[in-house]
């Protein structure tokens, strides 16, 4: 939960609960993966994709050696595969840290949430996520208006 857990089921949208918040979300796959793969199952696949792969390499750079400067081209064709299967994983990261981000921003909401509900401006911390910048920067800014009760419940009303 410490890496992962600012993940969520339609984590995009910063409203929605996190796994650290809501573990129990996480039962359904953890359910379904325990009953389709087998033990050890994932790394066997794992070291078998990696196999075919170095064995797909061998077969594109020794038909690039009977090439005119096949030495050559496939001494760079093979830096390029170390690279890009060195290097492929990072395409995951940028997602990664976007959600990071996104939990830190749904955690600072729930903050500002929960102290409204203690200032009585709303009833619920979450009803803070149905509130506009505007109406939320003049909140935490001390302005109140003057009807309280348009912001209180929001979540239930469906705004």
């Amino acid at each position: 939960m410490a890496l992962y857990g600012m993940r969520a089921p339609g984590e995009i949208d910063v409203t929605r609960p996190r796994w650290r918040e809501d573990p129990g979300s996480l039962l359904p796959s953890i359910d379904s993966h325990m009953r389709t793969v087998k033990p050890g199952e994932h790394r066997a696949k794992f070291a078998q994709g990696a196999e075919e792969a170095d064995k797909a390499a061998q077969e594109l750079l020794n038909r690039l050696r009977t090439q005119p400067f096949g030495r050559l081209k496939a001494k760079l064709m093979s830096r390029l595969i170390r690279s890009y299967r060195g290097y492929m994983g990072l395409r995951e990261h940028p997602k990664y840290l976007m959600m990071q981000h996104f939990g830190l921003f749904h955690d600072g909401l729930l903050a500002e949430g929960r102290l409204l509900v203690g200032a009585g401006v709303l009833q619920q911390e979450e009803d803070v996520f149905y509130l506009t910048l505007g109406e939320l920067l003049e909140l935490t800014e001390g302005e109140r208006p003057a009807d309280l009760s348009g912001l209180a419940g929001a979540a239930e009303r469906g705004v």
